[in-house]
């Protein structure tokens, strides 16, 4: 029987402004905790279900992000102990705490902002680098195909991907940075 929802007192289109607006946070906070998991985006998906049913007991003009995070650190404690991980897989509280805190206090991005700086810096690399990069991370092609297409050994290649990929970092933190400090 399909559960049914109680009508909410919330204001739904700025609940969902907040929730899409915090999927960034909420995704890269779920890595920190479980860094290499592959159930990151199921996770999230439940973390983001839950967040929904108990729209109704979210404080209007109290701090979204906050509260989103505890639920996503909840999640990924009933998710540890469902899947019996806890053996292997230990997420020291005090360590989780201090990453909640950290989270919380962020300042919030813009959407897509991360996403605006990566193509900003890929757009002034020189074209061999930026069709380099695009080859070997969007195509998924390896190095040994890639030394094919660019004529060049494989060892050569990974030196290069290691620079750029260097350049592109700060210059992606800059590009954040700055769009931090104008909002």
């Amino acid at each position: 029987m399909p559960e049914r929802f109680e009508p909410s007192t919330t204001d739904e289109p700025a609940f969902v402004s907040d929730l899409t607006a915090h999927q960034g946070v909420l995704h890269a906070f779920l890595v920190s905790l479980i860094p290499g998991s592959q159930d990151v985006d199921d996770i999230l998906q439940r973390t983001n279900l839950v967040l929904w049913e108990k729209r109704g007991k979210f404080q209007a003009g109290s701090n979204f992000k906050a509260w989103a995070l505890a639920v996503a650190y909840w999640e990924v404690r009933a998710w540890l102990t469902e899947r019996r991980r806890g053996e292997w897989l230990v997420i020291d509280d005090e360590l989780a705490q201090a990453i909640l805190q950290r989270f919380s206090e962020a300042p919030a991005r813009a959407p897509g902002a991360a996403v605006s700086a990566v193509r900003s810096c890929l757009s002034k690399l020189a074209d061999q680098d930026r069709l380099l990069v695009l080859a070997h991370h969007q195509h998924d092609k390896s190095l040994r195909e890639c030394s094919r297409i660019f004529n060049r050994s494989a060892n050569s290649l990974s030196v290069s991907l290691v620079r750029i990929r260097a350049a592109l970092r700060i210059c992606v933190k800059a590009k954040l940075a700055v769009e931090e400090a104008t909002s």
